[in-house]
């Protein structure tokens, strides 16, 4: 059973970097990318991925409003937040906003290739 997600940043070569190496992970379905979190909440309302990476600063509505928006809405949602910005202020933020996990953009990419065992480990196997 292929994991479906979505992908939401403002920068577009983010955005796409990302997108192509959840494409390249077996067992991951990418289903949509957003540029901020109106974008995000639409289309996790009507994709309802299992897994959901946004940026933390994004336009029009940030990733820590959107973050608290989809734990209310999707509680069964892994919601793994990213940021360029500080590590430690920025990632308290984002666990504080709903995130289940905060990695800085650097760090995104590695993780990328472990979301499937990540999302098992945190909602048990399917």
């Amino acid at each position: 059973m292929m994991i479906r997600v979505v992908v939401a940043d403002d920068s577009l070569e983010y955005r796409e970097a990302l997108a192509a190496m959840i494409e390249g992970v077996r067992g991951l379905s990418l289903v949509g990318v957003a540029r901020d979190g109106t974008e995000l909440i639409a289309l996790c309302d009507a994709e309802a991925p299992a897994i959901c990476l946004t940026d933390v600063r994004m336009p029009t509505l940030d990733g820590l409003k959107a973050l608290e928006v989809l734990r209310s809405r999707h509680p069964t949602m892994l919601l793994v937040a990213f940021s360029s910005y500080d590590a430690g202020t920025v990632g308290a933020q984002a666990l504080a906003a709903g995130a289940h996990m905060f990695f800085t953009k650097d760090e995104t990419f590695g993780a990328t290739a472990r979301l499937e065992t990540i999302y098992h480990q945190v909602f048990g196997s399917d």
